[in-house]
């Protein structure tokens, strides 16, 4: 497991931080009314560009797929959780999971 992801180790871990060494991502986890992971909020910048100087939204979102599995969670939904961030340009973006991560 990434301990960069360890928030995510609870299957209820909402309003938590990833670690990430040196410092933590502000997260939130939201569920919809089934008690279902709906939505992961990370609340720093990120990029899609590997040549930023930006966190990379696809190793966070690996880091928290990893996190989230080896929490004995299943990993097929949470990979159809929509993660959303802020961007270098100063809007937002949002993507599933799964389909960022490097798996």
């Amino acid at each position: 497991m990434s301990s960069r992801a360890s928030a995510l180790e609870s299957s209820k871990a909402s309003g938590d931080a990833l670690e990430r060494g040196d410092r933590d991502l502000a997260a939130e986890l939201e569920y919809d009314a089934n008690g279902n992971p709906k939505k992961l909020r990370i609340d720093v910048i990120l990029s899609l560009l590997k040549r930023d100087s930006f966190e990379n939204a696809r190793q966070v979102a690996q880091e928290a797929i990893d996190a989230w599995q080896h929490s004995g969670n299943d990993v097929v939904p949470f990979s159809k959780v929509s993660m959303v961030w802020r961007t270098p340009g100063g809007g937002k973006d949002c993507h599933r999971v799964g389909s960022i991560a490097d798996w």
